[in-house]
């Protein structure tokens, strides 16, 4: 047991927690291979398939990074000419070039007229003007007191008759 705020009396764990290591590296002994990740926007070459090409067909075609699909080995791919979504393995990444962010006239992303993918654009007003059922009611005034119609209780006192009073209990 060891007091609190002092950590001389915590030196046996402290040695422990020096190795700057993550739980994978003390798991399997070296650090995680994190090469293959990449930023989503990226450009990136898709390699085209070589049947049905030419000498002088393009080798491969302009692509958007979308991700990494799940079962998938390989990456998923925005075709820019084709307007379309597929995966490949053998992708060319062209790393710090983001076409959708680029300040060209006419930047590849602005076509979105054939994009599959419908975008919504933010409005000025994040909630509708109108007021909605879950709105709550106004609380009233506790200085002034006004009966609701739809009140059970009665407003003048009536006379209870012998059969409606409470029947009274004797206990033996």
């Amino acid at each position: 047991m060891s007091c609190v705020e002092t950590p001389q009396q915590n030196a046996r764990v402290e040695r422990k927690h020096q190795e700057n290591k993550t739980p994978y590296e003390i798991q399997y002994g070296h650090p995680p291979d994190v090469s293959n990740l990449k930023v989503f926007g990226w450009l990136c070459y898709a390699r085209t398939l070589s049947h049905n090409k030419t000498k002088f067909s393009p080798r491969a075609k302009p692509c958007i990074f979308m991700g990494f699909p799940p079962g998938v080995k390989g990456y998923k791919l925005f075709d820019l000419q084709g307007q379309n979504v597929f995966f490949s393995r053998d992708v060319v990444f062209r790393e710090n070039i983001i076409p959708c962010l680029s300040t060209d006239s006419s930047p590849p992303c602005t076509s979105t007229s054939q994009v599959p993918y419908t975008f919504i654009s933010p409005t000025t007003e994040p909630f509708p003007t109108q007021s909605s059922p879950l709105d709550p009611e106004p609380l009233p005034n506790p200085n002034t007191s006004s009966p609701t119609p739809e009140s059970p209780v009665p407003t003048s006192p009536q006379p209870l008759s012998p059969d409606s009073s409470p029947s009274s209990s004797s206990s033996n």
